[in-house]
């Protein structure tokens, strides 16, 4: 069964309307309306997510958040030895020759949830510029949090997104070099599931796209989890 994701909201909203808004991710949702206090630390933050969790799944949405069932709230742990920071990696005025250039970390940090000591799900956190603090964002979004660990090169793997087609990587460095590992199999572009290419064909490859499509065009969205 899919998985998505969830923003925290209070147990009557949840009943209301948790099937409807299990369809819309975080970002677009202002994330000052979780209800959750802000913390200084994005360890803080994910710990305090890690608290609300068991109000987020219920029977009704323990599934769809990739949990077996509602009861391994009780019992999950966030990893936070093992945060996936995220970077972007935008395509447009980019050289090919240099992705580093275009390499820009975000304020976003996905945190694994644990059940059993398996990965089954995680919270998302963020900077929060306007209060200058951190909160938890999301929850769920297991199909992309196990891909990223599936194919973790190292404890310095980065999660690499390319916003134009919606695409999410692992990044990793070998010889000084930025590596992308693609976490699904994307035949418009010829990325195979785990094999490993350098940014700079990983970008050479888009591009060829990003050039015959008219500016105003639609991508076909390729949803990582």
């Amino acid at each position: 069964m899919p998985t998505k994701s969830l923003p925290f909201l209070s147990l009557l909203f949840l009943a209301m309307f948790c099937v409807p808004m299990l369809a819309f991710a975080a970002a677009n949702i202002d994330p000052t309306h979780t209800g959750l206090p802000f913390s200084s630390t994005p360890e803080e933050a994910a710990q305090t997510g890690i608290l609300a969790l068991p109000e987020v799944v219920t029977p009704e949405t323990a599934q769809l958040l990739g949990f077996v069932s509602a009861t391994d709230a009780s019992i999950a742990q966030v990893d936070l030895k093992s945060p996936w920071i995220v970077y972007d990696l935008s395509i447009l005025n980019t050289a090919i020759s240099d992705p580093d250039a275009a390499l820009q970390k975000t304020n976003v940090i996905y945190y694994p949830i644990t059940v059993g000591g398996k990965v089954a799900s995680s919270l998302t956190v963020a900077f929060l510029q306007k209060d200058r603090a951190w909160t938890t964002t999301e929850w769920g979004s297991a199909g992309r949090i196990q891909k990223l660990t599936k194919h973790k090169q190292s404890a310095s793997s980065i999660a690499v997104r390319v916003p134009e087609f919606n695409l999410l990587f692992v990044g990793d460095r070998a010889n000084g070099q930025l590596m992308l590992t693609p976490i699904k199999n994307v035949p418009q572009f010829k990325f195979v599931e785990g094999h490993q290419l350098s940014a700079q064909e990983v970008l050479a490859r888009l591009s060829l796209v990003a050039k015959t499509r008219k500016p105003t065009e639609p991508h076909t969205p390729q949803e990582p989890g």
